[in-house]
């Protein structure tokens, strides 16, 4: 999260960086002064999602719809949306592949895990996003998904406030350090 932004509510109202909650499962918890519907549209149509992500998506809303990002000419991260509720709810099955092999990165069959964005309005104005990625493997992949989420999440909060854009690969390598430190156990 970033000191200076004006989106997102200080560090002293929500936990900095995301937290294990189960063996496979971590969760971050944002709170945005951007409306659910922004968020929404950040969330769930191709130039929203682009501008966080930092990648050409294609995405068909609807339960049974697909989701797919382009990470790299030979990188793609792919799934299917599993229920999506607007304004609200979006889960997605979630897989990736690298030079056209599955990643072991998930702990579904397939190699598949899950990603839950749940937006609730916030009684002060705004939006509390709750984002769980479960399903994945523990050590270096749960490190990884810690920092690259959270630098992404960062992002989000920019393209909603309007701020300067954030490097996502520049913040991995200064958040990595303290998910190692906080998930390796």
């Amino acid at each position: 999260m970033t000191t200076d932004s004006t989106n997102i509510e200080p560090a002293s109202a929500q936990s900095e960086l995301g937290e294990r909650v189960d063996t496979d499962t971590l969760r971050f918890v944002r709170r945005f002064k951007a409306s659910p519907q922004r968020v929404w549209h950040a969330l769930t149509t191709p130039e929203g999602i682009a501008a966080w992500l930092g990648r050409p998506v294609r995405i068909e809303v609807h339960a049974g719809g697909t989701f797919e990002v382009a990470m790299g000419e030979e990188h793609l991260m792919d799934g299917r949306i599993i229920a999506c509720e607007p304004g609200s709810r979006l889960e997605i099955d979630w897989h990736e592949t690298s030079d056209g092999v599955s990643q072991p990165y998930g702990t579904q069959p397939g190699d598949r895990s899950c990603i839950l964005f749940e937006l609730v309005a916030s009684a002060e104005g705004g939006t509390v996003l709750t984002f769980t990625h479960r399903c994945i493997q523990g050590g270096e992949t749960m490190i990884g998904f810690g920092a690259g989420w959270h630098a992404h999440l960062e992002r989000l909060d920019a393209w909603l406030s309007g701020s300067a854009e954030i490097d996502p690969s520049a913040r991995y390598a200064a958040l990595e350090p303290r998910y190692r430190e906080q998930l390796a156990t």
